[in-house]
Order: structure tokens, then C-alpha cells, then sequence
């Protein structure tokens, strides 16, 4: 019986209210609906529908290949079951399309795919085939079936950008492996073609170029390329088991063989199934002239940092086989010091790297990163480099540009003569067709000094005129062209108009016979002559270094960037000048060899560091 509460029994006029079943809440519809597919889902995997029936077959690659191929020709569903059913005779309908439901959802499938003919995946499922080209890692791991250290996956996530890149690393790095690989997976995708299409071309025909100076690393390179295509790549893992690849693209290999020998690697490239080709050359000491004719859509250049020529060979050979494709360049060595003739250059090119300059990006590795190595042989490789090599440590274990080698200047020396950000480069100075270079105007009451080095035969001239005003000395005059290019009269007319707009003191080497003939040219200048030949250049040597190592080595001479004189002056020893151009030190050397000769200016340093070898 209801009972009327205290409120209703003081007001009997109040009828009570009678109880009433609530309705259900909306939301309770909701739930049930969201709760369908899982339900669904739940009965149909307990009714052996679920999609794991496809994802432990065995057949579960071709399944995967017939639906991606299937989805390129727009084939309905059930049209991919009765396919995939001659593999699984007992498949229903639900397990295709759950699985393919799940693929989607994952990334698997992608709407907007690349289109691929059907004979270039080569085995591949279209899933691989497109991260494969999306990714070097992907395509070195998965479809090559390696296994690569961190040091090579932080190289392969920034050179995947295209363009210049440069590799920097210590030795056994492992980068003739990674070379091996970014060749292979060029050919394979064309990638050059691939940029901004969706559409695979696969007649046009595609190659690629592997150089060093030295053809056995060419041969190393070569080696590897075989070994990965043909599953002969074997390594340790750190419970001692050893494993080796398993490529998926076995048929992408023209035809199995060995590496050739070394006097043939240069005319037998490997020949891909795509109309791909896979050359390998050494540069030589011809400054990379066999390069002639030929264009490439990737070009890897192997201990480049042994080159004598480096930036000869990248502006006069290398670059321009890049046009066709407009195609990528990976610059790839551990730094030299005993090569002296590149590497200042080379320095150059990494610091831009580094700051991303000019297109270019750098990647410095190490040998600690090499876990493929055990690691108490590369302590015990890292602890031989500190006893016996500890001024090369760093060079060898990291990459490292170091002080040493036989150069008498020092990269700190040379990089203190510079001013890159406040001077720029010397052709932003340079007038069209002038090979006079005038970098700024005459002051009034300064003190100008050219030292000029004369041209025999194919050698060059090279005039510098040296502002030798205040604490520091700035280069406001430069001029430097091959003495068979251009007439003698020619380059007195350009000394004379040079000294003219400065008023300048001369300064000549009368060592050869360029400068001979020069002195009786120009006598009626009263030039200050000296002969700097063999044997007497210490004193010569000793200015030079007093100039370079000025307050603690802040360096007197200033100037823009001027690649000729870098070079040169990184590369300038004693021993090797005979076979290095050593034109701008000369004329810097004469230029700065004036105050020697006038007590009024300021005195050279009472340091002599060659004494010992003065004749």
C-alpha cells in the first residue's frame, strides 16, 4: 500500500503519484550498435572466419600479392576469394575481407598508390615494392634482408632526401656496404624517373656510377652489390649465431657471376632485369677524364678524400654526368691528412654539410657504431690506434679532421686567413672575362705589396696584392690563370693595370725561367727579385708562418675565400712541392716578404723552424 509522504499528508488535496517503469536511456541503443561488429566479429572468428586463417598460411605472401594486384585491375572482393581459394581451398568470404579490412586499417593499402608493372616487383607485394621506395632502410632490412647499425640507418634516413650528401666516417664504418646498397635500390625503383610521377616506366633505360681513386675499393663496392642480390651476405649475432640475407628479389640479378678482374671491373658493369646498369671505374690520376660521355642518375664518389684532384674532378667531370638525370651525389671517405692536396677542400665541404649549405648534408659515423664487429675487436682496434697512431686516433675511430701529415700549415693556419662570413668568396668580386680581381679600392697612405709568381708552360701565373697597412694585412688584388691560356703580353698588361690601380710595390721570384724573362720585361719598374728555388726557401717559409700563427694564431692575412689558395696552402709540403701547385703560395710568400727587406715595417719573429734544413 502507498504511503503518502509528510509534505503530501498536510495537503490531502494532493493525489500521490504512482510508479512507473523508467524508460530506457538512449545512450543504452548506442552501446548496443557499437557492440555489433564486435559481437559479429566475435562469432565469426569463433566460426574459424577470423583472419588469422590467412595470416599463419603459408601462402600468405601470394594471397597478399593476388589482392594487391587484384586491387590495381579493380576487381571486386569476390573475385579475389575465388582466386585466393585455389590456395586455401576452405577460405570463406568473411576471412578476405576482415583481412583486407585489417590491412587497410593499418597502412597496409594505400588509395593513392604508385602504379607498378606486374614484372618489376620482381616477387615483391606491392606493400613492400612501395615502402621499399620509400625508404632505404625498408628496402636494405626487408626486401634485401640485412641487417645495418645505427650509424648506417642515421646515413640512409638523410641521404634518402636526394641531392649532395656526404658521408664521413671512421674506418670500418661499413660504407662500401651502404654504397652497394643505395646503387642497388636506384636501379631497381629508377628513382631519378620516379620523381613527381606516378607512373613506372619500366623500358627507359637507367644507370648508375660507382668511383674511387683506387680500383680495388671500385672492386669492394662491385663485391658487395653480388654478394647482397645473390643471399651471400653472412654476420655474427652477439650470442655468436651466424645469419645471412635472404633477398626477395633473386630474379632482379641479370645473370649470376663473380667480380671480374680488375682490369675488367671498368667495361663489365652489373646488368640489372630492368634495363639498369651498374658501372664501377677509378678517377686515376686524370682527374676522372674517362667519365667523358657518359650520364648517370646517381654517382658515388669512394675515398674521395684520397683524390689529389677532388675539386677539379667535381667541377670539371663529375657534376655535369649528373645533368641528364639531374641526378644525386654521395661524396663518401674517412678524412686524410697524408693527402694534403684535398683536404682543405674536402674540410669545406663537410663544414657545409654540417650547416646544410649549398645543398649540401653531411653524416659523420664511427667505428664503435659497427656492431657487426665483436666488440672486443674494436676495443682492441680502438686501443693499437691510441698507442700506436694517437695523433691519428680520431681520424681513424671517428672521422675526425686532424692536425699532422706533412703540410707546414696547419688547417687552423689556413681556415685564419679566410673571412667567409664578413668577405664572401672571391667571385663575388670577379667581373666577367676580367682576370683581374680587384676586391677593394685604394686607400689613401696604405702600403701595397704584389708578390708575383710567373707561368712556365702549363703551369699558372698568379699576382696578389697584399694591403700590408695596420695590425692585419688584407689580399685586395687577385689573379690567377693558366699561363698557355692566355698570351705573355697579355699577363704583363694585367700586372701593370693591377699595379696601377694600387700604386703597388713588386714583388718577383726569379727562380725560373718565367720569372728571368719577367724581370727584363718590367726593369723599368725597379721590381724586387729573389730566388726562392730549392734549398732556399726556409727563411721564406719562416715569414709565412710567423704571418699565419700572428697573436697567437688569429692570423695577419685576411681575405675572401679564394679555393686556389686554400687548397694549396693546405697542401704545401716541402717533399711533395715538386708535384703540387704551389703558384698562390709563392705569390703570397713575396708578398709577405717585403717587410723582411725594410726595418721600418714590422719585424719578422726571431723563430726559425726549418734552420736545420737551410743550405
Amino acid at each position: 500500500m502507498h504511503h503518502p509522504s509528510p509534505l503530501r499528508r498536510a495537503h490531502p488535496s494532493t493525489k500521490p503519484r504512482t510508479l512507473r517503469t523508467p524508460k530506457p536511456q538512449k545512450y543504452t541503443y548506442g552501446l548496443l550498435i557499437t557492440l555489433i561488429p564486435t559481437m559479429a566479429r566475435f562469432k565469426i572468428e569463433g566460426a574459424g572466419y577470423k583472419p588469422s586463417k590467412i595470416k599463419n598460411s603459408v601462402h600468405k605472401e601470394e594471397i597478399d600479392r593476388i589482392i594487391e594486384e587484384s586491387l590495381e585491375r579493380k576487381e571486386t572482393r569476390k573475385a579475389i576469394l575465388a582466386k585466393c581459394q585455389k590456395l586455401i581451398p576452405d577460405l570463406k568470404y568473411s576471412n578476405i575481407r576482415l583481412y583486407m579490412d585489417q590491412k587497410s586499417r593499418g597502412g597496409g593499402l594505400d588509395k593513392r598508390r604508385v602504379s607498378a608493372p606486374r614484372e618489376d616487383l620482381f616477387g615483391l607485394t606491392f606493400t613492400q615494392w612501395k615502402k621499399g621506395l620509400k625508404s632505404s632502410k625498408y628496402f636494405a632490412e626487408t626486401i634485401l634482408g640485412l641487417r645495418l647499425h645505427a650509424g648506417q640507418k642515421r646515413w640512409f634516413r638523410v641521404s634518402d632526401k636526394n641531392g649532395k650528401n656526404i658521408l664521413v666516417p671512421g674506418n670500418q664504418f661499413g660504407k662500401s656496404f651502404v654504397i652497394a646498397i643505395k646503387h642497388i635500390r636506384h636501379n631497381f625503383y629508377k628513382l631519378k624517373l620516379m620523381e613527381g610521377r606516378r607512373k613506372y616506366n619500366p623500358d627507359i633505360l637507367y644507370e648508375t656510377l660507382n668511383i674511387s681513386p683506387a680500383m680495388r675499393q671500385v672492386k669492394n663496392v662491385y663485391l658487395y652489390t653480388l654478394q647482397i642480390l645473390q643471399s651471400r651476405v653472412f654476420w655474427e649475432t652477439k650470442s655468436g649465431d651466424v645469419k645471412q640475407n635472404k633477398c626477395k628479389i633473386k630474379g632482379f640479378l641479370e645473370k649470376p657471376f663473380n667480380v671480374p678482374v680488375l682490369t675488367q671491373i671498368s667495361s663489365t658493369p652489373v646488368e640489372f632485369n630492368n634495363n639498369t646498369f651498374f658501372h664501377n671505374t677509378s678517377t686515376g690520376g686524370d682527374q676522372a677524364s674517362r667519365l667523358a660521355g657518359g650520364q648517370f642518375a646517381y654517382i658515388s664518389y669512394d675515398e674521395c678524400p684520397l683524390s689529389k684532384h677532388l675539386e677539379d674532378e667535381l667541377g670539371g667531370r663529375i657534376m655535369t654526368r649528373l645533368v641528364r638525370y639531374g641526378g644525386d651525389l654521395d661524396l663518401v671517405g674517412t678524412p686524410d691528412v697524408d693527402t694534403p692536396e684535398s683536404f682543405m677542400y674536402h674540410q669545406r665541404l663537410v663544414e657545409k654539410g654540417i650547416k646544410q649549405q649549398d645543398g649540401w648534408r653531411t653524416v659523420v659515423g664511427s667505428l664503435n657504431e659497427n656492431i657487426f664487429i665483436p666488440k672486443k675487436n674494436r676495443d682492441k682496434i680502438m686501443k693499437t690506434y691510441r698507442s700506436d697512431f694517437p695523433e691519428k686516433y680520431h681520424q681513424f675511430v671517428h672521422g675526425k679532421f686532424i692536425k699532422g701529415g706533412s703540410a707546414i700549415f696547419t688547417p687552423e693556419m689556413v681556415k685564419s686567413i679566410f673571412l667567409k662570413e664578413e668577405l664572401g668568396h672571391i667571385n663575388d668580386y670577379r667581373k666577367e672575362k676580367d682576370p683581374v680581381v680587384i676586391i677593394e679600392p685604394k686607400l689613401p697612405g696604405h702600403l701595397y705589396v704584389m708578390g708575383c709568381d710567373f707561368a712556365v708552360a702549363g703551369d699558372y701565373t698568379c699576382y696578389i696584392c697584399l694591403d700590408h697597412t695596420g695590425d692585419f694585412w688584407y689580399i685586395v688584388g687577385w689573379y690567377y690563370v693558366r699561363g698557355n691560356s692566355r698570351a705573355p703580353a697579355a699577363q704583363i698588361a694585367d700586372l701593370l693595370r693591377m699595379k696601377a690601380v694600387f700604386n703597388a710595390e713588386l714583388m718577383l721570384d726569379s727562380a725560373g725561367l718565367g720569372g728571368l724573362l719577367i724581370k727584363k720585361d718590367l726593369k723599368d719598374l725597379y721590381p724586387c727579385s729573389f730566388n726562392f728555388g730549392p734549398g732556399r726557401k726556409s727563411g721564406f717559409i719562416r715569414v709565412m708562418v710567423k704571418a699565419l700563427n700572428y697573436k697567437g694564431g688569429e692570423g695577419r692575412v685576411k681575405a675572401p675565400l679564394i679555393p686556389e689558395l686554400e687548397e694549396q696552402l693546405g697542401a704545401y709540403s716541402i717533399e711533395g712541392e715538386k708535384k703540387l701547385k704551389t703558384d698562390a703560395v709563392m705569390a703570397l710568400g713575396l708578398a709577405l716578404w717585403y717587410p723582411e727587406m725594410n726595418p721600418t715595417l714590422p719585424e719578422a719573429l726571431d723563430v726559425d723552424i726549418l734552420a736545420e734544413s737551410e743550405d
